[in-house]
């Protein structure tokens, strides 16, 4: 029998992983959803909100804006796009105004008030107060847990500080990566996750939203692959 040396076992080793790793990527479809279209034509569901087309170089998205005189939830909403286990990327842009900008994306939602959402503070990117900048990027699950409530009975659990620290005035990149019950969020240029949390509730599926007021570009869909 022919032996093979330990290099073209680990030439061939290196091929099959390719190989795998070539068909695991080709099941995922990705999705690339186009805001601005959406909005031009009227098929993004406002919930306590206005939109917008938006372009912006290679920004191209819309702009949702708080309509609501009060309190409320304030969303567009992507009523034919679902959403289980997979990632979701896209840019958000808010403001570098305290208490002003909670831009972020709702994912898994069963009803307009009852999801899962992660959102930005960019106003606390760069705070300079210790705590301030421990809040910069959160997890929620509407309606029972919100961020008071996840803040006064778990606190530093579901929200965290980004690093490096983006432009509080400008686009960054956001990356959401759902597996089951285990919720990881990358926001801007980092190489690890910047929040890791375990979903609140068995939800496995739902819809998709922009969440608050904010600018919204480039989103991208990829469901996990079907074992």
């Amino acid at each position: 029998m022919r032996i093979l040396s330990s290099r073209p076992r680990r030439a061939l080793v290196a091929s099959l992983l390719a190989a795998m790793l070539s068909v695991s990527a080709s099941a995922q479809k990705s999705t690339t959803v186009d805001l601005a279209a959406r909005a031009r034509a009227g098929t993004l569901r406002t919930l306590g909100s206005t939109v917008a087309p938006l372009e912006d170089g290679r920004y191209r998205g819309v702009k949702v804006a708080n309509a609501r005189a009060g309190s409320g939830e304030v969303i567009a909403w992507l009523d034919d796009v679902t959403f289980g286990d997979g990632v979701i990327e896209l840019d958000i842009r808010g403001k570098d105004e305290f208490q002003k900008s909670f831009p972020g994306i709702v994912f898994r939602a069963a009803s307009d008030s009852l999801f899962d959402a992660v959102y930005l503070r960019p106003f606390n990117f760069r705070a300079t107060d210790t705590l301030r900048h421990q809040h910069a990027v959160q997890y929620v699950s509407h309606p029972q847990y919100t961020w008071d409530r996840l803040r006064k009975d778990r606190p530093e659990v579901f929200e965290n500080p980004v690093s490096p620290e983006p432009d509080p005035n400008g686009w960054v990149h956001v990356r959401l990566v759902v597996a089951g019950k285990q919720v990881s969020i990358y926001v801007g240029e980092g190489a690890g996750p910047d929040l890791v949390v375990v979903a609140l509730n068995d939800r496995t599926g739902g819809r998709i939203g922009l969440f608050n007021d904010g600018d919204f570009a480039n989103l991208l869909v990829t469901p996990a692959p079907r074992p």
